[in-house]
């Protein structure tokens, strides 16, 4: 699978006289600082008759709607600085299970979670946010700074009208799907519906999915059943800070974020070793006793299993056939699993991506 992201197309705010603009025709205004570009992924084809699953994310972010600091905290409810700084109900949201839009702490907060936290926004008036998550408790206080963003949808990602080109049908059982696993389990699956006249992305559940949100650290999944490869190209802003990502026990399907430049350009890279996954996960002797990072082979159609090898004075990450693996790039623009087995959850800052000079 190729990924590329191309960072020598990056613009300031201050050189761009235009939106830059998807390749599904979305629009979107570059915000000040905001580095830009594009990833292009492909998505494997089924391969004699056998479907190929390709784990993809949004790994650029829409442009920032508002940012600002916060005079103060009470759980859920956050007060903005400034006299009304917010247009009351602009991020409001009319279904609390697909909120439209995120709240991420730029600054470090006092808690032990760090930068990077991040959570859906239910409601706001001209001067407060409410949030799905009390951020206070996490450590967040007075003087935080904070960015709004609006979430990338599965119409953003694969276009309002299917333009990347899955093959749809009259249910998920025959179309090709695009699989959400919720961290530690739950399941959505969506498809192309191809019926004359009602052309829309549905839920196998038959729920209008169009404007389904992704979360920011939400990977996706692919199952191509039809033949043929095909390319995804997003653009959007490069998020330039860590986010916080939390793991449940059992299998996380969890968004890569740090890009890593042009395929034929030096740049730095985001591997098993530089993610410091291995300071959250718990290793172990072999794959099979220690949590692990699961990745989609296209080439066989199966899964390659990773773990960390915590035997003092051989501290490594390992293939589950033992071969080394610390050089294993996490590419952007895709997703990986990751199996927590020895309980108790975690929370994972995915560091802020190491972006290469044009």
């Amino acid at each position: 699978m190729k990924n590329k992201l191309l960072l020598g197309l990056i613009l300031s705010a201050a050189t761009m006289a235009a939106a830059i603009t998807t390749t599904h025709a979305q629009t979107q205004t570059a915000a000040a600082s905001d580095p830009v570009g594009y990833i292009t992924i492909d998505i494997a084809g089924a391969v004699g008759g056998s479907p190929r699953l390709t784990g993809i994310a949004p790994t650029l972010v829409k442009e920032t709607e508002f940012s600002g600091s916060l005079s103060g905290v009470a759980g859920t409810v956050l007060t903005v600085s400034g006299t009304n700084p917010l247009t009351a109900g602009a991020y409001d949201a009319t279904d609390v299970n697909n909120p439209p839009y995120w709240l991420e702490v730029t600054t470090d907060p006092a808690g032990p979670l760090g930068a990077g936290l991040w959570t859906h926004i239910l409601s706001n008036t001209a001067s407060t946010i409410t949030t799905a998550e009390d951020l206070g408790a996490m450590g967040v206080t007075a003087n935080d700074t904070i960015v709004i963003r609006a979430h990338t949808t599965i119409s953003d990602l694969f276009g309002a009208a299917n333009e990347v080109g899955l093959a749809g049908g009259g249910n998920s059982t025959v179309a090709d799907e695009i699989i959400m696993i919720a961290s530690g389990g739950g399941t959505t699956i969506v498809f192309w519906f191809n019926s004359p006249g009602f052309e829309q992305w549905f839920t196998s559940g038959f729920q209008a999915a169009a404007n389904l949100i992704i979360p920011p650290n939400q990977g996706l999944i692919v199952r191509k059943k039809s033949a043929g490869d095909i390319p995804v190209t997003f653009s959007g802003h490069v998020k330039t800070g860590p986010t916080n990502i939390a793991l449940a026990d059992g299998f996380n399907m969890m968004s890569i974020l740090s890009p890593v430049g042009e395929d034929d350009t030096p740049s730095p890279v985001f591997t098993l070793a530089t993610s410091n996954l291995k300071d959250y996960l718990n290793g172990g002797g072999t794959a099979d006793s220690a949590d692990e990072v699961k990745l989609f082979n296209p080439v066989t159609g199966g899964v390659d299993r990773y773990f960390y090898f915590n035997s003092p004075g051989f501290e490594q990450w390992f293939s589950s056939g033992f071969v080394n693996a610390d050089n294993l790039i996490l590419e952007e623009g895709t997703s990986v699993i990751v199996q927590l087995k020895t309980g108790g959850g975690t929370n994972y800052p995915h560091p802020a991506p190491q972006i290469a000079a044009p």
